[in-house]
């Protein structure tokens, strides 16, 4: 049987890694610092970075085990997140506006 669809890997690139730090710079901005790892997996963020579009993933509030019987979330983290995404988008907003 042959998969449906596959997720190539997503790949680190200069156009990624611009993003991360602006995404680092909001987080700061707000009162917190956000790293950056690679990970295993496959998800929608691949896709889009296979396609050449700048792209992160793990934006989400923290949590683990996820897709598990034992999957949690940190609610302390749901706020910061958001913000950090909402954030995030007003600036490449502004940036993209100005351009």
């Amino acid at each position: 049987m042959a998969p449906a669809h596959r997720h190539p890997p997503m790949e680190r690139t200069a156009a990624g890694a611009a993003l991360v730090g602006q995404a680092q710079a909001v987080a700061r901005d707000l009162g917190f610092e956000v790293g950056e790892a690679a990970t295993g997996g496959a998800g929608d963020a691949n896709t889009t970075a296979a396609a050449g579009l700048a792209t992160i993933d793990g934006l989400a509030p923290v949590g683990g085990e996820a897709h598990g019987p034992t999957e949690w979330l940190d609610l302390d983290s749901v706020v910061p997140r958001t913000a950090l995404l909402a954030g995030l988008l007003a600036r490449l907003g502004v940036q993209g506006a100005q351009a």
